[in-house]
């Protein structure tokens, strides 16, 4: 997968200035896959599973304020709950998560 770094640009910008970004995982899951155009659960599962298996580290490649170990635990967060929707179809609509109201 050649674009696997837009995907998670895609999922970790919303969460540059969260001092918690396993607490906005819903939010961003909703932000990002509201636009149907970015791409499919499939995609940005795949996405996530090249940069889980890079061995660089994704806190400088992606944030300036979160370590690679933070980097890795938001992304393995946000699989999980694509994993758990299922389907390869685009994910309109609010997901649940502990943060939506």
């Amino acid at each position: 997968m050649h674009r696997w770094q837009d995907y998670i640009r895609a999922l970790t910008y919303p969460i540059l200035f969260e001092a918690n970004p396993l607490e906005a995982v819903g939010r961003v899951l909703t932000t990002v896959m509201d636009d149907q155009r970015l791409g499919t659960r499939d995609e940005f599962v795949e996405a996530i599973d090249h940069a889980l298996a890079s061995r660089g580290d994704l806190g400088k490649r992606f944030s300036e304020n979160h370590s690679d170990a933070v980097m890795r635990g938001f992304l393995v967060e946000v699989a999980r709950v694509l994993r758990t929707r299922g389907g390869s179809d685009s994910v309109p609509g609010a997901l649940n998560s502990k943060d939506s109201p």
